[in-house]
């Protein structure tokens, strides 16, 4: 780890949920203070996750002919899609991106780009809305981790929904 006090809390809290148990012990080693060099592989994958956010950034910009600020909070949700992609698509050495290697599996991604509008299906909220129609425009801000639930913003706020249909391209922006 590096010497940040937040992350050395961290390590404190990890190292005691590890316990000793069975004979294992949790290791701490901690590089010296300001050296990156240190700890390439992080360095390396922040630079990567860094560089996948700026594209998706100016391809953004490029969409809809607008200038994003960096501080804009859109874009700490594009820095969390951003890993979420790299870690499901990016192919490692060993010819297999990170979520194979975790799951044993292939990952789908649908190949939603962020910021882009889309019809999302929202839950009925009375028992005669049943005939209405539930397709709702959103944009899409990403994808939850943990559920699969697509991040889709609206003027009321951001919803997280299991059904997304594309529109045509021409009408996406």
């Amino acid at each position: 780890t590096d010497q940040e006090p937040a992350i050395k809390c961290l390590v404190k809290d990890i190292v005691f949920e590890r316990g000793n148990e069975r004979g294992c012990r949790t290791i701490v080693k901690e590089s010296p203070v300001g050296s990156h060099g240190s700890n390439g592989v992080v360095e390396r994958a922040v630079q990567t996750v860094e560089g996948q956010v700026r594209v998706m950034k100016l391809a953004m910009e490029g969409r809809v002919q607008n200038a994003v600020d960096a501080e804009a909070s859109v874009v700490t949700v594009m820095a969390e899609y951003a890993s979420y992609l790299l870690n499901r698509l990016e192919i490692g050495k060993d010819g297999k991106t990170a979520y194979e290697r975790v799951r044993g599996k292939c990952a789908t991604v649908m190949g939603l780009e962020f910021g882009e509008k889309l019809l999302w299906k929202r839950k009925p909220e009375a028992k005669m809305d049943k005939i209405s129609s539930r397709w709702e425009h959103g944009i899409f801000v990403g994808v939850r981790v943990k559920s699969g639930e697509f991040g889709v913003a609206t003027k009321t706020g951001v919803h997280k929904v299991r059904s997304v249909r594309r529109i045509p391209e021409e009408d996406r922006w």
